[in-house]
């Protein structure tokens, strides 16, 4: 059965939910400094950075750092050091220089002298865990972890779930869109009883270097990954042009998300009970707004087709609908879990939780995504 295969994906990275409001301003950006430390002293080469964003950093000898020309707006600082706990801190940028004293304090798993030994086990949960954080599309395949050795990972036989945790920044080389990777992973679950992950993290992004004809396709893939995507949504709905952006989108009643949910609403007609839908957001103030309602949304995006490797999987919510005016665009349901959740002009939201992403949406990961504030233009 088709409904059987198809896939949900709860999931929160951060630059799609960290809320970053920027302003353009005439005057020259502020700057953000400060000095990282444990009880010990000072900590060189701790790795500091502005979660979503190009602004990553190391401290120098002294424990110091800077970032230079930031923009007003609400940032999510992450500093990390292995042997240490994250600090994660969210700081707001207004017309002032801001200065931070970073203390770390040293993780468990240190005191517990927790020792990776890849074996068959490992490697086989490592698979699993690429194909569920990295993707499974053409761009997943050109993507490495670098330094995949650090990562833990556990499955419980019992309750078929994978865990992963590392105790360092896991460094991923996008080779499909140019990008560098530096992601604190701060929760990984993947249910293989249940086709479902969840997970959490904090990326940053470095433009990688390449031949221009390299630097050229990167541009074009970017793009590509762009447009239809989560942060493309939530952006023009946020403009108000959802239908410019080629999107269609309707309001599902009483829709269960995944699982054996799909066959009771197909089958109790659900689909047909589809009402339009051309204006998504109420204003909260200047800077953001809120999802209107409560509600199921059934997204089409009619620019592009579905990847093939999704719909030789059996994914397909056009599918799952046995509807073939679905197989010109791709197909997605956004349940959204809460009412008031919060939506910034860049297509970031906040409280990740609050929005459950199923069909295409759903299955575009890592290796598809963008930093924060992405435009087609850059």
């Amino acid at each position: 059965m088709v409904g059987d295969k198809i896939k949900s994906y709860r999931f929160s990275i951060l630059m799609l939910f960290v809320l970053v409001t920027s302003q353009s301003l005439a005057q020259q950006g502020i700057i953000i400094s400060g000095s990282v430390t444990d009880k010990e002293g000072v900590l060189p080469g701790a790795t500091v950075f502005l979660t979503g964003t190009k602004e990553i950093t190391v401290t120098n000898d002294l424990g110091s750092f800077q970032f230079r020309n930031i923009v007003p707006g609400n940032y999510q600082l992450v500093v990390k050091m292995m042997g240490f706990n994250p600090f994660l801190k969210s700081i707001t940028v207004t017309d002032e220089p801001v200065n931070l004293n970073v203390v770390l304090e040293p993780s468990i798993a240190l005191l517990k002298e927790v020792i990776i030994r890849p074996n068959k086990e490992w490697f086989k949960n490592l698979e699993i865990f690429k194909k569920q954080f990295l993707g499974e599309n053409e761009n997943a395949s050109k993507c490495k972890i670098l330094n995949a050795e650090r990562l833990l990972l556990v499955y419980n036989k019992k309750t078929h779930v994978l865990k992963a945790s590392s105790d360092e920044l896991l460094k991923i080389d996008n080779n499909a869109l140019g990008y560098r990777i530096t992601y604190l992973l701060a929760n990984f679950e993947y249910s293989q009883k249940n086709n479902s992950v969840i997970y959490n993290g904090y990326p940053s992004f470095e433009i990688l270097k390449g031949t221009n004809t390299q630097e050229a396709l990167w541009k074009r893939n970017r793009e590509n990954a762009y447009y239809g995507s989560i942060q493309h949504f939530l952006r023009a709905a946020y403009n108000g042009d959802i239908r410019k952006q080629g999107f269609v989108v309707y309001k599902l009643t009483n829709w269960v998300p995944g699982g054996a949910g799909y066959r009771n609403n197909i089958d109790s007609g659900e689909y047909k009970k589809r009402v339009v839908v051309d204006s998504l957001m109420e204003p909260i103030n200047k800077s953001f707004k809120k999802m209107a309602s409560k509600q199921a949304l059934f997204v089409l995006y009619m620019n592009h087709e579905e990847d093939k490797i999704y719909k030789k999987a059996g994914y397909s919510f056009s599918q799952l609908f046995n509807d073939n005016r679905l197989e010109v665009g791709q197909v997605s349901v956004i349940n959204v879990l809460s009412a008031g959740v919060a939506v910034d002009d860049r297509g970031s939201f906040f409280k990740p939780q609050d929005l459950f992403f199923e069909g295409y949406m759903g299955w575009q990961k890592i290796s598809n995504l963008n930093p924060l504030g992405y435009t087609p233009l850059d």
